[in-house]
């Protein structure tokens, strides 16, 4: 009630002062100066997503809202230039725990960055990737699986990367010079050497896939990539010294390409286990793998002329959904948290 009489007094008012303007009067312009503090921000909308029954084994593109992402805005006053995001996992292995609450709803999101014209949106338009999926070593590998008969150590990491309905089972070597302990890290620093071999055929309820990691491949001839691992140096985890794609069954979809992290209890984790990184350039805050890795992770924006940048006001769209492998137990999981990053140009923009 006080705002709407205060504005009807101020309308009288001013309606009064100008029936008592005269004809010869005067009138004067006054400037009015105005300046804008540097304000770097973002407005991620919705604020929650939920998804309710899901099923293992498939991809959920739709929030139970019918949200199929989030938009992301700038709604501060500085050009932006750089936009990543990074989302939630658990610590420790889940798989096998028979506990819901052990998995963590971040780990199974997936994006994939809308192209937009005019903007400088990175990505994958077609495909869904995860952003950052830990994956942890089985607690008692399949008892087909041959491990690497080339002389390096065994770390037990011979597990699955999981998609949905598809493994794609792993093994990850270590080798010493003769300087390290026994139990030599897999991040390839330290006196080591690493590879990690991945199977080129998926495991599915109708195949067994790529399970013969020796030198030969076995019966069916090599069916696995091998891939150096190259220190990081910082927070003990390895990267592979290329891009790994995993090549999906005929007609289950597009293929998906990732940098891979490696890490292993001797440097320091819970449990031996790999990260497969996609959208994430600053993983744990070890690194940029895009300017020091392999250049396979990817900002989801990324700008270096005026032009594409993300002005004030703008925005651009990143869909997401839910990717959940078979052997999740049932049952309500630990809420995950997305999380973007931004970086401005201060020196971008108009000239005055």
């Amino acid at each position: 009630m006080n705002k709407k009489f205060t504005a009807l007094a101020v309308l009288a008012l001013v309606l009064g002062m100008v029936s008592t303007v005269s004809a010869d009067q005067t009138n004067s312009d006054n400037t009015v100066t105005a300046n804008v503090t540097s304000t770097v921000a973002l407005d991620v909308k919705p604020e929650s997503l939920s998804y309710p029954g899901l099923e293992v084994g498939n991809l959920t593109d739709s929030s139970n809202r019918s949200f199929d992402g989030v938009s992301i805005a700038n709604i501060g006053s500085e050009y932006i230039d750089r936009v990543w995001i990074e989302s939630t996992e658990p610590n420790t292995r889940p798989f096998a725990s028979g506990n819901p609450k052990a998995y963590n709803a971040g780990n199974f999101l997936v994006a994939k960055p809308q192209n937009q014209t005019g903007l400088a949106v990175r990505g994958d338009y077609d495909t869904f990737h995860f952003i950052n999926r830990r994956e942890f070593e089985g607690p008692s590998p399949p008892n087909f699986i041959e491990p690497a008969d080339d002389g390096q150590l065994s770390n037990n990491v011979i597990s699955g990367a999981r998609f949905g309905d598809e493994w794609f089972f792993f093994d990850l070597m270590t080798t010493t010079d003769g300087s390290s302990p026994a139990e030599a890290v897999c991040s390839g620093g330290g006196g080591t050497s690493a590879n990690l071999r991945i199977g080129k055929v998926s495991h599915t309820t109708e195949d067994l896939g790529t399970y013969d990691f020796t030198s030969d491949g076995g019966p069916d001839g090599i069916r696995w990539k091998e891939f150096d691992i190259t220190s990081l140096n910082t927070g003990g985890y390895g990267i592979t010294n290329s891009t790994v794609t995993f090549d999906f069954r005929a007609g289950s979809g597009t293929n998906q390409t990732y940098d891979i992290l490696t890490g292993c209890k001797a440097a320091g984790f819970q449990e031996n286990h790999i990260v497969l990184s996609k959208y994430n350039v600053n993983y744990n805050e070890t690194s940029d793998l895009y300017t020091n890795g392999p250049g396979g992770t990817n900002y989801v924006f990324r700008a270096s002329q005026t032009d594409t940048m993300l002005t004030p006001g703008d925005s651009f769209t990143v869909d997401l959904g839910m990717r959940v492998p078979r052997g999740v137990s049932a049952g309500q999981v630990t809420d995950g948290t997305l999380t973007v990053f931004a970086q401005s140009d201060n020196a971008a923009g108009p000239e005055s």
